[in-house]
């Protein structure tokens, strides 16, 4: 995936001079995440260099009434 985030943070980086291509994905899927968990990616690619995202499975869990 990338390079990880110091111990205690979700996170992940990405640059374009160790991986040029690739996937992320959340590090609980297919499962939902932890109630108050926030991950975070950073994607670094080089000047002039343009970045594509393309989601094959995305989904917003809505609980109900609060």
């Amino acid at each position: 995936m990338g390079t990880a985030a110091p111990f205690g943070l979700c996170g992940w980086t990405v640059s374009a001079d160790t991986r040029p291509k690739g996937e992320i994905m959340s590090p609980y899927y297919p499962a939902v995440y932890p109630d108050n968990e926030d991950c975070f990616y950073t994607l670094s690619g080089r000047p002039g260099q343009r970045i594509k995202l393309e989601f094959t499975d995305f989904d917003m869990y809505y609980g109900g009434d609060q």
